[in-house]
This record gives C-alpha cells, sequence and structure tokens, in this order.
C-alpha cells in the first residue's frame, strides 16, 4: 500500500491550488482525478485553447497559469494519478483506487494522513415529458462540447436557471451560431433586480461578462421568453421542438399558453449543486442548505470535515465559482500545511485570515446565484404519471405514485419497490425528483431532501479492481454516519 502525506482528490481550481501550496511547503502529495488532465470542468487546456468567450478566457487562463506555476515549482512532491477514479475511502483515510482510462495506472490503495476532496459539482435536473431524448442537454454538458468545437445542432434552445446558460450563450456567440432562442422563468422585472442587487457583488470579471451577454442577445436578435419554462420535448428518434409555457410567480405553468418552438438541441439545467458522493462515504457530517436547496458537507473555518483530517474544497462543497474554489483551495492547503506540522499554526492563521476575508465578498454573490437557481416548486408540476423520473432503471413517476398509494413512506421504501435509484448513477439525478414526488404525491410537507444510504463503490468500477484490494467496509458495517438521515435499506 502507498503511504503519502496528502491525498488530493479532484483537479479543478480548488484541487490545483491545494497541491501546489500542500507540496511547496514539503508534504508529500498522491494527486487523483478522473480525468486526463488537470483543471476540472473550466480550466482544462483543451477547453481554454477553444473557441469560447475571450472575456471568460482571460480570466480563466490566468489563473491556469498561476496555478501551473505553482505546481511546476513544488512538482517534485506531486505523484499524479490521473485518469483514475476513487471507488472507497475508509474512515482511517485509506483511499481506494481504480483506473477508468486506457494507459492510466495507479496503486490499488494509498494510505494518507491527510485528504483534501475537491470533489466538484454537477448539475441539478428537473424532469419533464421528453427529457430523455437524443439533443436534450444538460447546460453545463453542452457547454464541454462547445469548448471542444462542437456543436451537435444547428437550432439550439437555452433554458432553465441559473448562470451556466448565458455563459454557453457567450460561448455559443463565439462559435457563430444564433440560438433559437432562450427562456427564463423569471419575470423581466425579476431579472434586472437580480442583476442590479448584484453589482456590487459580482467583481468585475463577471460584470464584463454578463455585459458581453447582454450584447449578444441583443446583437444576434436572440429571442428571450421571461417567465416561462420547457414543459415538453417533442420527437421520434431525436428532438425535434420544445414546447414553451407561461409560468406564475411560483414557477406553475400556465394552461392554454405558449408555443412549440422547432429545435433540434435543447440544453436546459437548474444551477449545479455539490458532488458529495465521497464526503458522504467517509462519514462527514452533512447539512441541508436551504437557500441553496441541496447538501453540503459540514465544515469549520479552516474547511476541515466533521471526519478528522480530511478537508473539502471548492464546488464540491458549496457553489461559489472558479474564483472561490481557487481561494477555498489556498486554505484547504494551508491547514493540511499546519494540522501536519510543516507550518506553524499562527502563520497558517496569518496566510488564512486576508482569504477568507476576500472568500466573504463571494459568499455574497453565492447566495444570491443560489436563490436565482433554484427550481421553486410549481415547476414540478410539469412531471407527468409517464415522465421517466431514473434513466438508469426506466422508473416513471406513475411508478412512485403507486408505490406511495401502496404504503411506501420513504426513499428507501421507493427504492427497495421500484428500483429507482439503483442504477450506474447511484441516485446522483434522481434523488432530488423522488423526494419532490414523495411529497407530493404523500402529501407530506418536506423539510429537507432525504438522501440515500451511501454505498461502496462511490462510482462504477470493474469487478477485477475491487477484487485486488476489498476494503473491510465491503465486509459489514462500516459505521458511518451522516446528517443526512440516511435511509435504512438493505440491499
Amino acid at each position: 500500500m502507498k503511504r503519502v502525506d496528502v491525498a488530493i482528490v479532484g483537479a479543478g481550481p480548488a484541487g490545483m491550488v491545494a497541491a501546489s501550496t500542500a507540496a511547496s511547503n514539503g508534504l508529500s502529495i498522491a494527486w487523483i482525478d478522473d480525468q486526463p488532465d488537470v483543471g476540472g470542468k473550466v480550466l482544462q487546456k483543451a477547453f481554454l485553447s477553444g473557441k469560447i468567450s475571450d472575456l471568460s478566457k482571460t480570466s480563466l487562463v490566468g489563473i491556469r497559469k498561476t496555478c501551473e506555476h505553482e505546481l511546476s515549482k513544488a512538482a517534485g512532491g506531486i505523484e499524479r494519478f490521473f485518469g483514475t477514479q476513487v471507488w472507497e475511502i475508509e474512515q482511517n483515510r485509506t483511499l481506494h483506487l481504480a483506473p477508468i482510462q486506457r494507459g492510466a495506472s495507479c496503486p490499488s490503495a494509498i494510505k494518507a494522513e491527510a485528504i483534501v476532496l475537491a470533489e466538484g459539482a454537477v448539475e441539478r435536473h428537473v424532469p419533464f415529458p421528453g427529457w430523455t431524448l437524443p439533443g436534450v442537454m444538460a447546460a453545463g454538458g453542452l457547454g464541454l462540447f462547445v469548448k471542444r468545437g462542437i456543436i451537435p445542432g444547428h437550432r439550439v434552445f437555452l433554458a432553465g436557471s441559473g448562470l451556466l446558460q448565458l455563459a454557453l450563450l457567450r460561448d455559443l456567440a463565439q462559435m457563430g451560431l444564433r440560438p433559437a432562442g432562450i427562456s427564463l422563468p423569471l419575470s423581466f422585472a425579476e431579472t434586472l433586480a437580480f442583476f442590479f442587487g448584484s453589482v456590487l457583488w459580482m467583481g468585475s470579471s463577471r460584470l464584463l461578462f454578463l455585459a458581453a451577454a447582454l450584447y449578444d442577445l441583443m446583437r444576434s436578435r436572440i429571442p428571450v421568453y421571461f417567465r416561462s419554462a420547457v414543459t415538453e420535448a417533442d420527437g421520434e428518434e431525436r428532438l425535434s421542438a420544445v414546447r414553451l409555457q407561461s409560468i406564475d410567480p411560483k414557477w406553475r405553468p400556465i394552461a392554454n399558453t405558449g408555443n412549440r418552438i422547432p429545435a433540434d438541441t435543447l440544453a436546459i439545467g437548474y444551477g449545479i449543486q455539490p458532488s458529495c458522493d465521497l464526503s458522504r462515504l467517509c462519514g462527514c457530517l452533512h447539512i441541508w442548505e436551504d437557500n441553496a436547496g441541496y447538501w453540503k458537507p459540514l465544515r469549520d473555518r479552516w474547511l476541515e470535515t466533521s471526519a478528522p483530517g480530511i478537508w473539502a474544497a471548492g464546488d464540491g462543497a458549496r457553489i461559489a465559482g472558479y474564483e472561490s474554489a481557487w481561494l477555498e483551495g489556498q486554505i484547504a492547503g494551508l491547514a493540511v500545511c499546519a494540522s501536519l506540522g510543516n507550518i506553524p499554526p499562527a502563520l497558517a492563521e496569518k496566510r488564512i485570515k486576508p482569504l477568507l476575508q476576500r472568500l466573504a465578498i463571494h459568499d455574497r454573490m453565492a447566495k444570491r446565484i443560489d436563490a436565482l437557481s433554484r427550481p421553486r416548486d410549481g415547476i414540478w408540476n410539469v412531471v407527468t404519471d409517464n415522465t421517466i423520473i431514473c434513466r438508469c432503471e426506466s422508473v416513471r413517476a406513475g411508478d412512485i405514485r403507486k408505490a406511495v398509494a401502496s404504503g411506501a413512506q420513504d426513499i428507501g421504501d421507493i427504492k427497495r419497490r421500484t428500483r429507482l435509484g439503483m442504477g450506474p448513477c447511484q441516485a446522483r439525478f434522481c434523488t432530488r425528483s423522488i423526494n419532490e414526488l414523495l411529497a407530493r404525491y404523500g402529501r407530506k410537507q418536506r423539510i429537507a431532501d432525504a438522501l440515500f444510504r451511501p454505498r461502496t463503490p462511490a462510482k462504477p468500477v470493474r469487478f477485477e479492481n475491487m477484487a485486488e484490494d476489498v476494503p473491510q467496509a465491503l465486509s459489514g458495517d462500516s459505521g458511518r454516519e451522516t446528517a443526512c438521515q440516511p435511509d435504512e435499506e438493505s440491499i
């Protein structure tokens, strides 16, 4: 078994800075990511060399160059295991690994004195009729294609809440493509109120970016549909059109409104939320962020979780953007160094204090974005009994309704009756949906979303990789506890 001072999971902005900070202070680093290159979803070199927005590229390239410079100075203390999946973390801080890309190699297990989790974020979805058709994509997913110079259609329609759609609008404009339209769930007055109320907190780069996006809208005369939502996707073999309906202030679709808009690609999403698969797996306590509508790991001032020796940084802990993730990576790196005795705690505090002050500004903007992105209750009225909720197991909303009518009381019971959440994604995309539908069909007031019990492996890996080094957690109850009120099913 390989032993290191620090294992860092994730190579996005937070992971990059945490690795360089810890290594430059003399710690040995095992750096793990499932992608072949550093950068995560925003700083990969392949993306920054593509035809993306000049305004966003200037900021992102600057951050990547800074990170690469720091990494080059500390390269001797960092061992990289890229194209590699962490599928289990035991409570003694042993990480179990498996290569998932051709040519990747890694030890089967790594024992670390400290772990920094920089898992990143996942997009939030609201199912609707036709959302599984080819051509319907997450906004961020289409953004990754566009950054590589690929546009999988000619009539692209943008929909949903959050800021990913505006970023995608800028990137499409750089590619010379005029979207077929964009729908926003807010009214024109609410949209203006958000932007003017955020000016003091968004920073110059975001302000310039949003100004450029508005310029693209006006210059290209892209149709903007305020207070509206996509409620259905039409097509046989693939998407051919979207149905757009007006919605009320609670985002409930208004009957006998809207129209059908031809489109071969729909980019839709309702913001992003932390990816907490590994932080839940290793027993970190999580708290419900009501303003944002997601769970996040509980952390102290220096970003250490409730599990001793495990830190969480970046969008995997809370959604605040790449600049905030960059600051959190520095804080986590310094905190780990102080914890392992490589720098005095007083020196770490001196360096961390100004970083926390800068983070406070990003916190204010993050809260406004969370409130903008979180779906309001009425949008779930688009779900019909025939709407697929769990794509992995083809479970429909009607199946959940029947399970509730038969006596199902919680998400664990729903899982046993329908197989919802048992597919390869392990309920990453359907957990929020099942909570919403359970509350509606069961007519119970939901205080916070429940979560399925974390399971090993955290993500799909080959059986031979698991058989090489089976952790103790697989042989019995690992005793993991979270603050998420996990279900009690036994599979």
